[in-house]
């Protein structure tokens, strides 16, 4: 619930960044707000200013009815004062949204990624590297993405500052089993013989028959799986797989074999598989080490977000609000 939570406030101030100005014709359709719309801590906010964060389709808001409308700016509105008590809790914590900050958490990130996943967000954007420095440049003059980096910044200062004791880990552990709760599984490799008309099924078959004698007399399965690899439907067919996933004739061949078994040939409607078994894991629980770091990493985010709530509420009785909407 809480991901859900920090999800929902990160798209709620992202979504500033995406609005184009309204046309006149648009703007038109909102003349029955008041001038002014509210006024938060003293400051006022006119009507222009409220249509200006609104994050909806523009032609939608020519047939929108005058109820739609004045549900829209209500909710706008009680986002942008969230927004504006969220700034609040920043400040106090010395985090105020800028172009300066900008810049240095996206050269902080970049640097972080490997040199693959660099090439690969170069290639998702369509830049060079040489070019990265002036769209960094032209995005941080971007208000919204200013506001966006900061609070993604403090939020992850927040729950990485949060402590939590290895006993409070333990404890959870012991208190949640059902949460790390596993299947029996099998972990299998798969050599897999397609063919696409009728006429060629039978070739396909000889092969997967040739194929299965040779593995039986030693032939490395891996090899023959690497070679012959691929789908059947829309299903890859190695790996490590729980009941309920493979197709259900293969489904009850694997989990009926040991561990090192190779299977007879299985046919399939648009191949011939063989199937090799690496490993069975019986049902049982994941072992408390291989999850510590992220049930710490949850419950550091719980312990902030109890922390936010708590601050929130805070800061909404600090702060005078005036909505003129009625």
């Amino acid at each position: 619930m809480n991901k859900i939570i920090i999800v929902c406030i990160t798209l709620l101030l992202m979504g500033g960044s995406v609005f184009a100005a309204p046309t006149r014709d648009v703007a038109a359709r909102w003349e029955f707000l008041p001038e002014i719309v509210a006024e938060i801590d003293g400051r006022k906010m006119s009507r222009a200013e409220l249509v200006g964060k609104m994050t909806v389709d523009q032609s939608a808001l020519m047939t929108a009815s005058r109820e739609r409308l004045e549900a829209l700016a209500k909710i706008t509105l009680k986002q942008q004062i969230e927004k504006y008590l969220i700034a609040r809790l920043m400040r106090h914590d010395g985090i105020v949204p800028s172009a300066e900050l900008t810049l240095e958490e996206y050269k902080k990130t970049f640097a972080g990624i490997s040199t693959a996943e660099q090439t690969a967000h170069l290639k998702k954007i369509g830049l060079t590297k040489a070019q990265l420095s002036a769209y960094w440049r032209q995005r941080c003059r971007n208000p919204a993405e200013q506001f966006r980096v900061a609070f993604t910044l403090w939020l992850k200062r927040r729950i990485f500052s949060a402590t939590v004791a290895d006993e409070e880990i333990e404890t959870f552990y012991r208190e949640h089993q059902d949460k790390f709760r596993q299947p029996e599984r099998v972990s299998m490799q798969s050599i897999i013989i397609k063919y696409v008309h009728k006429a060629e099924r039978k070739a396909a078959q000889e092969r997967a028959d040739d194929i299965l004698a040779l593995v039986r007399q030693g032939v490395d399965f891996n090899k023959q799986a690497e070679k012959y690899r691929g789908r059947v439907g829309d299903k890859a067919l190695s790996g490590t797989f729980s009941r309920g996933v493979l197709p259900l004739n293969i489904e009850k061949a694997v989990f009926a074999m040991d561990s090192g078994q190779i299977s007879d040939v299985i046919n399939m409607n648009v191949g011939f598989v063989i199937i090799k078994v690496d490993k069975k894991l019986p049902a049982g629980y994941i072992p408390l080490d291989k999850v510590r770091s992220g049930l710490k990493l949850e419950l550091k985010s719980d312990r902030a977000m109890i922390w936010f709530r708590k601050a929130m509420t805070k800061e909404r009785a600090a702060v005078k609000v005036k909505s003129f909407l009625t």
